[in-house]
């Protein structure tokens, strides 16, 4: 052996890789940080959002244009995507009539 290397093109086509697998460089860690600040800053402020409702925050008024997909997997890493607790989610409604002096029947509220 001439001590000369192979071509990436014959190097590819002898292992069945495309070229542009080859040369691929994920450029995904740091963008996914600030992906992750973004999303941990947005729940605190409003509890009461869903999803779509971050991301169209995220795109709309803050100006970033990352997928969705992208969004919705670190949303889902940060553990986000969790049901609110059933009796949390009744003691707010119940806060609500009460603050705004609603009677309700004892037989509609069941809370044990």
């Amino acid at each position: 052996m001439g001590g000369r290397l192979p071509s990436i093109r014959h190097a590819c086509e002898t292992f069945d890789v495309s070229q542009t697998a080859y040369r691929y460089v994920p450029k995904r860690p740091d963008e996914d940080a600030l992906i992750a600040d973004w999303l941990m800053r947005l729940p605190t402020a409003l509890q009461d959002w869903g999803f779509g409702l971050f991301f169209l925050h995220l795109r709309n008024v803050k100006g970033f244009g990352w997928n969705h997909k992208r969004v919705y997997r670190i949303y889902r890493e940060l553990e986000l995507n969790l049901r609110i607790n059933i009796l949390s989610k009744y003691s707010i409604v119940l806060s609500y009539f009460d603050d705004n002096n609603v009677k309700l029947s004892s037989r509609y509220v069941s809370i044990s």
